[in-house]
């Protein structure tokens, strides 16, 4: 028993001394899986899969991409863990000679890569028919044969070497017997073969960021997304095992990975390259912001007995999935509904629906007010369709990331220009390019279009600002930034969405600066804030056009009806807040989980409180739009890109929503409609 337990003992203490050696990586194997199998990362196969089937000469392109990319992760795994496991090392030795086990155990792992793909592939294949289904097994299977081929080679390399060696084409190789890995002993250098391979490594790995920094969105949309995060890891992975691992380990020095991460954190005081840095026009002032008041009344019929109907639109986030379908609820609303003209008043936005939101204002624009330019006709969802994961997954595995060790800002080097200048290409067709004009030049001379209303979330206060050409300081208790005296005001809608679509960890939080104070433009602007996602505070958008209705009213509008539509991107339903006999704590992290979970909860409570608020006081003047729960749309990813597949079921379903809503909008739209009772029963928008 003392024999079993002593062996017990050894394995444990090898086993945590090879995790502490290979944590590298053991990080990027585990993060490499997360990608790929979330929801995001299985879509990104199947676009892939969709080009395949369209056009043959993405089709090849596409394919070698990624099996380069999963072959790349692959050997690298592979090589660093065949050395980080034989070498000797002071502080973490493991037995010698190295057994079966550590042999076969880097160039099993390394597999991993391209059998995840190739599981994946097979998982969309199942899903799928026709066409589609047999592209999805081809691909499978050419990387089922990469992933049992990369051992093999692996252990093929050996002999080979040891044949080259005997032969005097090559000196012999330390830290290999007989064509196998062997212990590395402590006084011998590590051959140069593998010092060449770890130089063309990052060698490679500026390359390819260099080229990432001069061509942010169209390389990383060749590559694609799969393809540019399994490339960066490989290289973070040669970096991170022999620089921050392997040489001060042999050296006897611990390992500097935790001193490299707060190396990171120390220099964000010097080096934020989030700062926005607009153009200004210092030959005068902005014009003062709009009245709520005053452009509620031009939505407003002639004085007249009853109450007229005025449309407001609340959009929740959820990434592209919240855009995307928005935007086709808007579109269908606009085609189906003719009542809906000229009633719509406000527009409030959360994350990807403020992007929905903007993407369907962008196109009204164009038809509302044709003498700002003619365009050929496009639908928002058109512009919805591109990618915009891969520029962000580029800027945060490359230039971003390089910029946390480099201790001056570098503006170029900032992951979330790249999504905004994806958004700005995706409607350059639309006349004068709507997501490239600030909010003043958008709504000049088109005074029929519906007020936008971006939302977003102070990190240093937690309040709600709202970004809009309305005065809304009412509102965001006196955090408004868009009176001309801040950043914001001067940015173009493209950067204004992003503020509200600032969602960790695609986007970093946005610092603004203070440009004016006194009426007088500073020299040199002064950080002030950052802002993050709207649905931080509120993932609705209700509670802003609540308190919005509140202000116009106290402010003596006329009489008149807020309709509000509540489009809802979160599959569930919307319900009063559990009892506390309902209740019962996790047991799972109750420190930790305690905090991650309560951030979490509080996320959606306030969306569920403010719905309800709306219900209660406006009963059945308030109707949801939501995404059926059992519907294929429902499942559609929460990232920045969409297949083919996923954006035809949300079309489909919002077809369906507002064929639902229809009814209940058009007898609330009516002038004689019968008087609504608040109430706290769902009306109008009931799911299915």
């Amino acid at each position: 028993m003392g024999l079993l337990l002593a062996s017990l003992r050894r394995w444990v203490a090898d086993l945590l001394r090879g995790c502490v050696r290979c944590l590298f990586p053991a990080a990027m194997l585990a993060l490499a899986a997360g990608l790929l199998y979330s929801p995001q990362g299985r879509d990104v196969l199947r676009v892939l899969i969709e080009q395949n089937a369209d056009d043959d000469s993405h089709r090849i392109s596409g394919l070698i991409y990624l099996g380069f990319a999963s072959a790349a992760l692959a050997l690298s795994l592979w090589y660093a863990m065949r050395w980080l496991l034989t070498a000797e090392m002071p502080g973490l030795p493991l037995r010698t000679p190295p057994g079966v086990a550590r042999r076969w155990l880097p160039r099993v792992l390394g597999a991993v890569v391209p059998a995840m793909v190739a599981h994946n592939l097979y998982q969309l294949a199942d899903a799928s028919a026709g066409e589609l289904r047999q592209r999805a097994q081809w691909a499978a299977a050419v990387f089922t044969l990469l992933a049992l081929a990369l051992p093999l080679l692996a252990r093929m390399r050996g002999p080979m070497m040891a044949r080259l060696a005997h032969g005097g084409w090559m000196a012999g190789e330390d830290g290999r017997r007989h064509g196998q890995p062997h212990v590395l002993a402590l006084e011998a250098p590590l051959p140069m073969i593998t010092k060449l391979t770890i130089a063309w490594g990052i060698g490679i790995t500026m390359l390819i960021g260099g080229m990432m920094i001069l061509f942010p969105v169209s390389l990383p949309r060749v590559i694609q997304a799969a393809a540019v995060a399994l490339i960066a890891l490989a290289s973070i992975n040669l970096f991170g095992s022999f620089v921050l691992s392997f040489w001060p380990l042999r050296s006897g020095l611990p390992h500097l990975a935790p001193w490299v991460l707060l190396i990171g954190g120390a220099l964000g005081a010097c080096n934020d390259n989030h700062v926005v840095h607009p153009t200004i026009d210092r030959t005068h002032a902005p014009p003062p912001l709009r009245d709520p008041l005053a452009e509620l009344v031009q939505f407003l019929p002639p004085a007249g007995a009853a109450a007229p109907a005025v449309i407001f639109i609340a959009s929740e986030g959820g990434g592209i999935r919240a855009a995307y379908w928005t935007a086709a609820v808007m579109q269908q609303l606009t085609a189906q509904v003719d009542a809906l003209e000229g009633r719509v008043a406000m527009l409030s936005g959360v994350s990807g629906g403020s992007l929905g939101l903007a993407s369907w204002l962008a196109v009204q624009r164009a038809r509302l007010c044709p003498h700002r330019g003619t365009s050929p006709p496009q639908r928002a969802t058109d512009s919805l369709a591109l990618d915009f994961v891969s520029p962000s997954v580029a800027g945060l595995l490359y230039y971003d990331l390089i910029q946390r060790f480099v201790p001056w800002p570098v503006d170029a080097w900032d992951r979330s220009r790249a999504m905004v200048s994806g958004w700005q290409r995706a409607f350059a067709l639309q006349p004068e390019q709507p997501f490239e004009l600030t909010l003043d030049a958008f709504y000049r001379d088109c005074r029929g279009l519906p007020q936008l209303l971006l939302n977003a979330t102070i990190v240093e206060t937690g309040q709600r600002t709202v970004l809009s050409l309305l005065d809304t300081r009412a509102i965001a208790q006196g955090m408004g930034l868009m009176n001309g005296d801040y950043a914001a005001r001067y940015q173009s809608l493209a950067g204004l969405v992003q503020h509200s679509a600032r969602f960790p960890v695609l986007s970093p939080a946005g610092t603004i600066t203070q440009v004016r104070e006194g009426g007088q433009w500073l020299d040199e602007p002064r950080p002030r804030l950052r802002l993050v996602d709207g649905g931080y505070y509120d993932n609705s958008g209700v509670d802003t056009l609540l308190d919005l209705i509140d202000v116009m009213r106290s402010a003596g509008a006329p009489p008149f009806r807020p309709v509000i539509l509540m489009i809802e991107n979160d599959p569930k339903v919307t319900q009063s807040p559990p009892t506390p006999a309902q209740l019962e704590p996790s047991a799972w992290f109750p420190e930790a989980g305690s905090v991650l979970g309560a951030l979490l909860k509080v996320r959606g409570a306030h969306a569920d409180a403010a719905k309800l608020r709306a219900r209660s006081r406006y009963g059945c003047d308030v109707i949801a739009v939501p995404i059926g729960i059992a519907s294929e749309a429902a499942r559609a990813p929460l990232g920045w890109a969409l297949s083919d597949h996923v954006r035809r079921a949300l079309a489909a379903e919002a077809i369906v929503a507002v064929q639902r809503i229809e009814p209940a909008l058009r007898e609330r739209l009516r002038s004689d409609a019968p008087p609504c009772e608040p109430s706290g029963s769902r009306s109008g928008g009931a799911r299915p």
